[in-house]
């Protein structure tokens, strides 16, 4: 009966002694595990770490070099822009610059200026009536040759305007000076656009 309780007593033992050693061997190879995860998850923050102080490397060579031609651009000396070919003014040739007179408005011829592309006709515009009026021209030539220009002028009642009769191009239209200018003009009311008065046929020279 002793050599029975000896035997399980022994068996028991053995058993624990299974037990603790099969524990200790799985907590082992967890450790092993955690371990090898750690290290690897290191190894990939370092690669990172890597290329971003690679990038920076890049951006911060990139960025010496666009300040080093900024500054390179700030030392060269300035260009003049090209200047536009002078602008030759013509003084009024009439003797009597008002080239129009009525009961609605008074328009004075105040000169011409040109430039190689362009010619403007300038002029004083009165409103003498008690309607806002609008002042256009029609039928414009210029040495018999007919050429349309912009022009349009708002005139409130009771007040004066400066405007320009502007030509573009004038040399491709055969025109290498001006001597006459005709034309008439076109009044009428902005409300309604209601027609005040067509002038006469105006005659401007030049020379």
């Amino acid at each position: 009966m002793k050599k029975i309780i000896s035997l399980l007593a022994i068996s028991s033992m053995l058993i624990a002694m299974t037990a603790c050693s099969s524990e200790k061997k799985e907590e082992s190879s967890k450790s092993e595990t955690q371990s090898i995860i750690n290290q690897s998850d290191y190894d990939k923050l370092k690669s990172d770490n890597t290329k971003l102080q690679n990038d920076y490397n890049d951006l911060k060579k990139e960025y010496d070099n666009l300040k080093d031609s900024y500054s390179k651009l700030l030392e060269e000396p300035s260009k003049e822009a090209p200047t536009e070919p002078a602008t030759e003014a013509t003084e009024p040739n009439n003797i009597d610059n008002v080239i129009w007179d009525s009961d609605y408005v008074k328009i004075t011829y105040m000169g011409a200026e040109s430039s190689s592309s362009r010619t403007d006709i300038k002029l004083l515009i009165e409103n003498k009536s008690d309607t806002n009026l609008t002042v256009q021209a029609r039928d414009e030539s210029i040495n018999g040759i007919m050429v349309n220009p912009i022009f349009s002028c708002d005139v409130v009642s009771g007040k004066k305007a400066n405007s320009k009769m502007s030509f573009f191009k004038l040399k491709e239209e055969g025109i290498d000076k001006l001597e006459t200018l005709e034309f008439n003009f076109h009044i009428f009311t902005q409300s309604g656009w209601e027609t005040v008065e067509d002038t006469d046929t105006i005659t401007i020279n030049f020379e």
